[in-house]
């Protein structure tokens, strides 16, 4: 299981990911795991998201922490305008 230790968001208008892909800006995660697999899954998911588009791992170590073995990794991905919710956009109201 992954938890995130922290994350971020940075905004950069018309922002275009490596493969192209337009997008707001970028999501940037440090987290730990217990094993590679998990952190494979993790990157996984986020490939399956129309909101994130690009996901990578930055970085990747194995360690321990109090006696158990982890995997500390850190991840990004861009934010593609299917995150936007439109729940403040204007609506047209009919005269």
């Amino acid at each position: 299981a992954t938890a995130p230790s922290s994350a971020g968001a940075s905004s950069a208008a018309g922002y275009t990911s490596g493969a192209g892909v337009p997008g707001l800006g970028t999501m940037n995660v440090s987290a730990k795991a217990f094993t590679y697999n998990t952190v494979a899954n993790w990157l996984d998911s986020l490939a399956k998201l129309p909101t994130i588009a690009d996901p990578y791992v930055g970085s990747i170590s194995a360690g321990t922490e109090e006696g158990t073995k982890i995997v500390a990794f850190t991840s990004t991905g861009n934010v593609t305008a299917e995150a936007l919710s439109q729940r403040y956009t204007a609506k047209e109201v009919a005269p």
